[in-house]
């Protein structure tokens, strides 16, 4: 199982012998983790990572501090690159993990474990680095992606509601428009809680759907004052309002993590 996700180097044949878990594709970081091995270099516990580029850097601070639910993120900014396997049942146990974020938090010792910065030592390629968005993306269970379609069909449903109350004369637009937002914002809704985060449900139904509310409400203000604020120092008003559309989804996010599904 564990080798169809990750590369395992064994140093000869023997059981007990330390066994090098590859997280990255780049054959370097096997070259260093046989070297470190053989001088003797490594302890029990022990990650061989590289320091995260400064945009990705800032984007785990963000992020992983208020939504990573396994609370691997305290391993500091780090990019994992290999684990080293002492222990054969500790192999077999996390032969069914899916990315190297869930090896380290839930079966690593964050009293114990032993890190290595071998950035100096090792190039990182732009495959490192997208294979490690989609570890940190596999290990959010891809909620951010989710969240987005989820969001795209709320936006389907708000145009197709009021289309059909304006176009057959139900309503005028100016009260079709405020129907038509709430239905779309009950359909994020409950898409979200049956799917996105169907794993972190608490409290009662009403009371998620009032706090998702609230949530909407302030992505919508910050939207909203991008837009103006964006427009006011000159840039076009479609773009400014791509920018507060993305702003507003980042927020929207980010309060449903840490208050509507906890």
């Amino acid at each position: 199982m564990l080798n169809r996700k990750f590369k395992v180097v064994k140093l000869g044949e023997g059981d007990n012998l330390p066994q090098i878990i590859l997280f990255s594709h780049n054959s370097q970081v096997q070259n260093i983790a046989v070297k470190l091995l053989r001088e003797r270099r490594i302890q029990r516990d022990s990650i061989l990572y590289s320091t995260l580029p400064t945009f990705l850097r800032v984007f785990w601070i963000l992020f992983s501090k208020l939504i990573f639910k396994t609370r691997g993120s305290s391993k500091k900014f780090m990019l994992p690159l290999a684990a080293i396997v002492f222990d054969k049942q500790l192999l077999e146990k996390i032969g069914n993990l899916n990315t190297p974020l869930d090896i380290i938090s839930k079966h690593f010792s964050s009293e114990k474990l032993h890190l290595i910065n071998i950035s100096k030592e090792v190039r990182l390629t732009l495959n490192d680095v997208v294979i490690y968005m989609y570890y940190f993306l596999k290990a959010l269970e891809f909620r951010p992606i989710k969240f987005a379609v989820v969001g795209t069909s709320g936006i389907l449903v708000n145009e197709a509601v009021l289309w059909f109350l304006v176009s057959f004369k139900i309503l005028p637009v100016y009260l079709a428009s405020p129907i038509a937002i709430e239905l779309s914002i009950i359909n994020n809704f409950i898409l979200n809680d049956i799917w996105t985060f169907r794993r972190y449900r608490s409290g009662s139904f009403i009371l998620r759907l009032f706090k998702y509310h609230i949530a909407v409400a302030i992505g919508g203000i910050i939207n909203y004052v991008i837009l103006l604020t964006l427009t006011f120092l000159g840039v076009y008003f479609l773009l400014a309002n791509l920018v507060g559309i993305f702003m507003g989804y980042v927020a929207n996010y980010l309060l449903s993590e840490v208050m509507v599904w906890k």
